[in-house]
């Protein structure tokens, strides 16, 4: 029917994307990955690692190479169980142009944002602790929000604080100091929260990894 529509020309044709909610029949750019492989790919790859086979090799290999036990343990397998966790379906992997990261689970933080849930469901889901839960609680930061306030809607006189309601209840990195938002770049996570609903054309913030 029309929610299997080809993504537009020139921006990953071969996914499949869901349509927007007031017009079935043109697909969101920006949708839900609805490829009919997905959710099968995923989940193959998710409970690979339930498999008791998988953690007698990883234990065999830690002691083989003590000195390599820490890459061994910590180092992303591929096998997908964060993008299973994710309730909201926005960790994707690379293909086949990375070469041997083929498979490797990545954000597209301006397209799809972390939502930063207070559960961290990809985190606790991670079996090799390549995504790893600190101490303290806190989850490092994916990179940093930047402002350009030329490119802000308050530049031009509009009253906007779109992005100040869309970053992260527990995180609150954004603030008004009129007539601007201000990011406070020690709270900010990089979730692209921010970036993904910021109404100015270009956008007025921009993701920037961490060095």
């Amino acid at each position: 029917g029309n929610c299997h529509l080809a993504s537009p020309e020139g921006r990953d044709p071969a996914v499949m994307r869901a349509p927007f909610f007031d017009d079935p029949t043109t697909s969101d750019p920006f949708g839900e990955d609805i490829s009919p492989l997905q959710g099968t790919r995923t989940n193959i790859m998710g409970h690979s690692f339930n498999d008791p086979y998988f953690h007698a090799v990883a234990e065999d290999e830690t002691e083989t190479f003590p000195d390599l036990a820490g890459l061994i343990e910590d180092t992303c397998t591929r096998c997908h169980a964060c993008m299973q966790a994710c309730p909201f379906d926005i960790i994707e992997v690379l293909g086949p142009l990375a070469g041997r990261a083929e498979g490797t689970p990545f954000l597209r933080i301006n397209q799809n944002p972390c939502h930063w849930c207070g559960t961290m469901d990809c985190v606790h889901a991670c079996p090799s602790d390549a995504l790893f839960m600190p101490d303290d609680g806190k989850v490092p930061a994916l990179g940093k929000a930047l402002l350009d306030e030329n490119q802000c809607l308050n530049a031009e006189g509009f009253a906007c604080d779109t992005c100040v309601m869309f970053c992260p209840s527990d995180i609150q990195a954004i603030t008004m100091k009129d007539p601007f938002p201000e990011i406070d770049q020690e709270r900010c996570v990089g979730c692209g929260l921010c970036i993904f609903h910021c109404e100015a054309s270009p956008k007025a913030i921009t993701w920037q990894p961490l060095a």
